[in-house]
């Protein structure tokens, strides 16, 4: 892979969910802006490639609006299960927490 495809792929995954929103909002208003101001066009190519860009970008806001509410469904209900299990075994939790604690200082104690 090329140093600027590896720089890319940094970048985006750095992308938090409120930028990748943003991005793809800026998108879908550079496509409808597009769409509107090619509507003078009276070509048959360029009406169809509009209609299934409309089409498109209809599509992906639905889609990404519904999964931005089943991710927000599935992280409520991660919380609600951590929280369950903490309150039902409340030492188990505990020993696990100073496990974790303990790996987590043994491997920053080697750096």
């Amino acid at each position: 892979m090329s140093r600027q495809q590896d720089d890319f792929q940094d970048k985006t995954a750095d992308l938090s969910y409120d930028e990748l929103k943003e991005r793809l909002n800026e998108l879908s208003s550079t496509v409808e802006e597009f769409v509107s101001n090619s509507s003078e066009d009276a070509d048959e190519k360029v009406s169809a490639l509009r209609e299934r860009a409309q089409h498109l970008v209809a599509n992906t806001k639905d889609y990404l609006a519904n999964a931005g509410e089943q991710l927000r469904d599935k992280g409520r209900d991660s919380v609600a299960c951590a929280d369950e299990f903490v309150h039902k075994n409340p030492w188990t939790s505990i020993g696990i927490g100073a496990a974790v604690g303990l790996v987590i200082g043994v491997i920053a104690g080697r750096r």
